[in-house]
């Protein structure tokens, strides 16, 4: 079985790396970055906002981007707990 590789990244004064790891058999995601939760939302909501942006402008319609996040909000916020 093949190892996984580590994710080695540089940040500078104009770029921000942050990675997501999506689980979808244990349901969970988990973010890696240098930066607070807070700095982990701004980003992760400013990377949301530029992919409805391409997507829009590559012809899928504002109404099927913004109904797939909807759908996904709803479904993601329901499973949280507290």
């Amino acid at each position: 079985m093949k190892k996984d590789m580590p994710v080695i990244l540089k940040d500078s004064e104009n770029v921000r790396n942050i990675v997501v790891k999506v689980d979808l058999k244990e349901n969970k995601t988990t973010v890696f970055s240098g930066f607070s939760p807070w700095e982990n939302l701004a980003l992760l909501l400013e990377a949301l906002g530029a992919t409805v942006q391409k997507c829009i402008k590559d012809g899928i319609s504002k109404k099927q981007v913004y109904g797939a996040i909807k759908e996904y909000m709803v479904k993601v916020l329901s499973t949280y707990e507290n």
